[in-house]
């Protein structure tokens, strides 16, 4: 299957049959041009979403018609599962809720923990199970920052972590770059992609977690 990383914690699935899966879409623009990566191209079957904040949200009318997962559901065959967690509150200046999703598509399961701010208890982490593929939300304030992020992705023990939800010229929030995160990680297995677009498949990934840091599509 193909996997695009667009930009901030959006997300591009495609499976081998085709079908098309969008998560946490932004607008561009978003917050007075505080966000300000292009538009996501391409029609969408699917788009699943975190929570209800522009940078998560956006649905463009050029998606098409998707189905919009807001909670659990079973669409074209994926069966989608969320779990409630607490939103980053940005110094408390924020008290808001966001979904944990996770589902499989040819036979990789991925979790998408929104704008989580803190690792999971460890109900939640047992309620999930083994995840392949993890978006990590790592840029801090508004989420998990690099001091939460590598207990996250330890406890989550996924084969991929692909860090996201961090600031590049392009983001005007008050959070932090994707290095500060690595720094806290450490040297251990981590791979800078050439590209925000890669092929995946259930039996070629790695037996230990990886970090993965990809391109953005859309920067």
């Amino acid at each position: 299957m193909k996997l695009q990383f667009f930009g901030h914690a959006a997300f591009g699935i495609t499976s081998s049959s085709g079908l098309r899966v969008l998560l946490d879409p932004y607008e561009p623009g978003a917050f007075g041009g505080q966000l300000n990566y292009k538009a996501i191209p391409g029609k969408w079957d699917i788009v699943i979403v975190s929570h209800d904040h522009l940078d998560h949200n956006y649905i463009a009318p050029s998606f098409g018609a998707p189905k919009v997962v807001k909670g659990d559901a079973v669409i074209s065959g994926v069966e989608v599962k969320t779990l409630i967690v607490k939103h980053g509150d940005a110094g408390g200046t924020v008290n808001f809720d966001t979904r944990v999703s996770w589902f499989a598509i040819d036979g990789v399961r991925f979790l998408h923990p929104g704008d989580a701010g803190k690792p999971l208890t460890a109900d939640y982490v047992s309620k999930v199970g083994p995840i392949d593929v993890l978006f990590a939300p790592v840029g801090g304030h508004f989420t998990m920052g690099p001091p939460e992020a590598p207990a996250f992705i330890r406890q989550v023990a996924p084969k991929v972590a692909i860090p996201m939800h961090y600031k590049t010229p392009l983001v005007k929030f008050p959070i932090r770059p994707v290095d500060d995160f690595l720094k806290a990680w450490g040297k251990e297995r981590i791979q800078r992609l050439g590209s925000g677009e890669v092929r995946i498949a259930s039996g070629a990934l790695p037996a230990e977690t990886e970090l993965w840091v990809m391109p953005m599509l859309m920067a």
